[in-house]
């Protein structure tokens, strides 16, 4: 018995994290200036690759529940929004250098320890002197 594989090259389109909370103004704890317009731009071009039996690729925002970047998670920080940066929205490693695990500006929401969170800054900031921690508002977290 002779088995014949056929391959067929294929086309994809990928969405790449493009959400509700993005381009709806009513939600604004992560609007995007225009970000609405951009679902009728990814509908129109998702309807077209359908036509041509391209491969669609979506991802999902995710985020556990005790994300080190939620700014519920301490206290007197506040998460950045679409009307712009503020001071409270930012964690930097200074900042923290003199917590301890009795003494720190930790919210009950935290899921995670000051020794976590200064792993965290450590090994996934590329340059934590300089580029502090941006703190975000819940979401996608279940």
């Amino acid at each position: 018995m002779k088995y014949i594989l056929i391959f067929r090259i294929m086309k994809a389109a990928m969405i790449v994290d493009y959400q509700k909370w993005f381009g709806d103004k009513n939600i604004n704890e992560l609007y995007v200036e225009w970000g609405e317009k951009l679902a009728p731009i990814i509908n129109n071009i998702m309807n077209g690759v359908k036509s041509k039996w391209w491969i669609i690729v979506a991802s999902k925002d995710w985020h556990p529940e005790w994300n080190i970047a939620f700014a519920s998670s301490f206290i007197w920080k506040s998460a950045i929004t679409s009307i712009g940066p503020i001071p409270e929205a930012f964690v930097t490693i200074e900042e923290i250098a003199d917590w301890t695990e009795t003494n720190n500006w930790l919210s009950n929401n935290a899921k995670f320890t000051v020794a976590q969170l200064r792993v965290y800054l450590e090994t996934n900031i590329v340059d934590w002197k300089r580029v502090p921690l941006i703190m975000w508002p819940d979401h996608q977290y279940h």
